[in-house]
């Protein structure tokens, strides 16, 4: 992780929706997803920080997940996950990080991923 007046040496999760997950994560944000209040209280108890933002570069909203301690298992991985809705961006972080991955951990690009690709 950042140290105050150090350097970063972060990596970016490897994470994107397929065409064919897209209705999943659309009938899971219908009929499974937490309320929004309970999501963001999983999501600090598991340990993110969750940032949501007007996405300059790209137009519509950029959510970026990081961790809160240098000892959790996506530390130094930042997981960005971007919509053209500020909640649906923070939604996509919260579906790919909590119903795609049993063990909550963010492939990067020194994992293995083929099981992403």
């Amino acid at each position: 992780m950042a140290k105050k007046g150090g350097t970063y040496d972060i990596k970016f999760a490897k994470l994107d929706l397929t065409q064919n997950d897209k209705p999943e994560f659309e009938t899971w944000l219908q009929k499974a997803a937490p309320s929004i209040e309970d999501a963001y209280q999983i999501a600090c108890d598991a340990g993110y920080r969750c940032t949501t933002k007007l996405d300059e570069r790209g137009g519509g909203y950029m959510c970026s997940w990081t961790t809160v301690s240098d000892t959790h298992p996506n530390s130094g991985v930042v997981l960005i996950s971007r919509s053209e809705d500020a909640v649906e961006a923070f939604w996509l972080s919260f579906y790919k990080t909590f119903s795609l991955l049993p063990d909550e951990r963010w492939p990067c690009d020194d994992d293995n991923l083929s099981a992403w690709e």
